[in-house]
């Protein structure tokens, strides 16, 4: 990461501490040019941006779905389960993770933020040191403040590992027909 980077990343750090709006708005200016209107939204972003800070900034469910290990538990209480791809295992530290006992293909992924995740369609290619590295950097990532992302703040980092669903080239084994 440049210098540049990593002074924006730290500028923005500041500013949610200051005040998650403000770094919102600069965010905002910065992508789209112009200023943001929250008292009159009409874009789909300034609408979404809208509902961060009317709907979503403290919201429990919100909190609960953003966290890609929790969402299981409420779509099982939803009676969803049948959407969820199966879970090989949660790890709350990466030195716990059974790496001999995985299987030949799976997905690594952190639980909050996004771009986190690796996927592993050969284990035998597979780079388990540069691994730990990557995923120790996610762990200690602060996604909520770079993006005054409010609703991932209090969330444990985990590794989650799920079940593979590509084919072997990699790409999805379901088709339009074999979903409805």
């Amino acid at each position: 990461m440049s210098k540049r980077n990593r002074l924006a990343e730290f500028c923005r750090c500041c500013l949610t501490m200051i005040s998650p709006k403000l770094n919102t708005k600069v965010v905002f200016y910065s992508k789209f040019h112009r200023r943001l209107d929250l008292n009159h939204p009409k874009t789909l972003n300034e609408k979404v941006l809208w509902l961060k800070f009317n709907t979503y900034w403290d919201n429990p469910v919100v909190k609960q779905c953003a966290d890609k290990y929790r969402v299981r538990e409420y779509l099982r209480e939803k009676g969803f389960s049948e959407l969820l791809t199966p879970l090989i295992g949660a790890y709350d530290n990466i030195e716990q993770i059974p790496w001999n006992a995985l299987p030949e293909r799976f997905v690594l992924k952190l639980n909050i933020g996004c771009g986190c995740n690796l996927v592993v369609a050969d284990k035998s290619k597979f780079d388990i040191a540069d691994a730990k590295k990557t995923m120790k950097k996610w762990m200690k990532s602060r996604f909520w403040l770079m993006f005054a992302e409010m609703q991932y703040k209090d969330v444990e980092p985990h590794i989650l590992i799920e079940e593979f669903l590509g084919t072997s080239t990699g790409g999805c084994q379901w088709t339009i027909s074999s979903i409805a």
